[in-house]
């Protein structure tokens, strides 16, 4: 569980310092908009990857 603890602990860190000092740097109304289109960044991506991924082959395609 470590592989994947770690690193998902530093990034947590991470985003929970952004959240404390990003609003007093740039302002509430400018982190929420960031934050808005990296969400709506993630969701178009989610939405249009099957599109564009190669497909896996299934071992009844590759059968003669």
């Amino acid at each position: 569980g470590w592989k994947l603890l770690i690193p998902v602990g530093l990034v947590w860190i991470l985003a929970t310092g952004a959240v404390v000092v990003l609003p007093d740097v740039y302002g509430r109304r400018a982190v929420l908009i960031g934050a808005a289109v990296a969400v709506g960044a993630v969701l178009v991506l989610t939405l249009v990857w099957p599109l564009v991924a190669p497909r896996q082959r299934t071992l009844e395609e590759l059968r003669p």
